[in-house]
């Protein structure tokens, strides 16, 4: 009883992981290519976003190793 417990567990799992990966890989690739069109001060904007966004993760790392010392 145990073993087809584990063997409906097991199998269950690897079914959900696979169909789920499949799921993924076929919004990536329905969506690869962007449809729509950036104007320069659009891609100027995101660009800005990102470097902020890495500043403040590298503030909050800093902290967090300021606070174990």
């Amino acid at each position: 009883m145990i073993k087809k417990f584990n063997y409906f567990i097991k199998s269950g799992t690897s079914n959900f992981v696979k169909n789920t990966a499949n799921e993924i890989r076929a919004i990536n690739t329905k969506y690869k290519v962007p449809h729509t069109k950036m104007t320069k001060g659009i891609k100027f904007s995101l660009i800005m976003l990102r470097v902020y966004l890495i500043v403040l993760i590298l503030i909050l790392f800093y902290k967090f190793l300021t606070l174990l010392r």
